[in-house]
């Protein structure tokens, strides 16, 4: 990773710092609203648009997931409650790690969750050591992108 990246991965993962507490949502991207009609908050909206994911990736029980770019963890819960699934979810910020941990021991996941401090361009998992991989809307974020999706590819399992 050059020095650049380093830079941009540093400055990311303090303004997530920043903000970070129990109080946050889980689910920290963009929401799903079914038409114009559609009048729920943003919230709801996001959790909707969680489920929905959650729903298309339809993993095995017993399957290992990488969700790269977690945040403080609600995607990887929401996946958890859902399939029989061990999820391992990656941010640069540490604070969001340790806010994750907690939301997973609240919710009796941390058997099957657990959030580590890593950054998706440097992976520091083994080849071929993931059934299943997501960037939930966080690639945008990611300096270089090509190298994250490269890094995931190595750690997908073929198939």
């Amino acid at each position: 990773m050059t020095s650049t990246a380093d830079d941009n991965t540093t400055r990311v993962a303090e303004m997530y710092d920043g903000f970070v507490g129990e109080q946050m949502p889980a689910n920290l991207h963009f929401g799903y609203w079914s038409d114009d009609d559609d009048q729920v908050d943003l919230i709801a909206a996001s959790e909707r648009l969680t489920g929905r994911l959650v729903e298309r990736l339809t993993p095995e029980p017993g399957q290992r997931i990488l969700d790269l770019g977690c945040g403080v963890g609600g995607p990887a819960l929401t996946l958890a409650r859902s399939y029989d699934v061990e999820v391992v979810g990656i941010t640069v910020s540490a604070g969001q790690v340790a806010e994750a941990t907690a939301r997973a021991q609240r919710a009796g996941l941390a058997d099957r969750v657990r959030f580590q401090l890593a950054d998706a361009m440097d992976l520091p998992f083994d080849d071929a050591s993931f059934d299943g991989a997501w960037f939930f809307e966080s690639l945008l974020h990611m300096p270089d992108k090509r190298r994250a999706l490269s890094e995931a590819a190595r750690v997908l399992r073929p198939g």
